[in-house]
């Protein structure tokens, strides 16, 4: 398993999170995470204001630095072992949806994704298992393509869950100057 946290860091875990997510949310705000047991799986969610109520936390939109489009953010974290002492990553995704004016609903425009622990064997797996983009706004085939941001240096941000926050924080930043910089 790759990217593994002790149970008991994961609540430090949900603090990361929003430093993490600090450089997108509103000057002079600071998220908030809720850690969720749900089965044999922990589910780090992102959120402001009161704590959501949805039980799918893609459902879970924060409003970003630009006031029309707003963020989710969560990261699943499965069991090593049945006495629940070690988790690993399954995935940390950001997606980034436009609010529109008409009927007030949330488009998705962009996707940040990472799932470390995709089988090596897959297809995808070099693409996909660090952190990478999705084409949102692309036509089908394209919006299933995974643009990887680590690629030279995979095995290194995956090697721990330091190493893969830094990549995500990198990843974070480029999102706030790449795609909230043109809003």
């Amino acid at each position: 398993m790759k990217c593994t946290i002790e149970a008991s860091k994961l609540d430090k875990r949900g603090q990361e999170i929003a430093r993490l997510l600090g450089p997108i949310v509103p000057k002079g705000q600071r998220l908030a995470c809720w850690k969720r047991l749900l089965n044999r799986h922990v589910v780090l969610s992102a959120y402001l204001g009161p704590q959501p109520t949805d039980a799918d936390p893609d459902l879970w939109r924060f409003t970003t630095r630009i006031p029309r489009i707003r963020a989710s953010y969560y990261e699943r974290w499965l069991q090593t072992d049945f006495r629940q002492e070690t988790f690993y990553l399954e995935r940390a995704y950001l997606h980034l949806y436009r609010r529109s004016d008409l009927n007030n609903a949330d488009d998705e425009i962009f996707a940040l994704h990472c799932d470390p622990n995709e089988p090596q064997s897959e297809r995808h797996y070099r693409y996909k298992a660090g952190p990478h983009v999705h084409l949102s706004t692309a036509r089908d085939p394209l919006h299933h393509s995974h643009i990887a941001l680590n690629n030279s240096n995979l095995a290194e941000v995956l090697s721990s869950v330091p190493n893969l926050t830094v990549a995500l924080g990198s990843a974070i930043a480029m999102v706030d100057d790449q795609v909230l910089g043109f809003f």
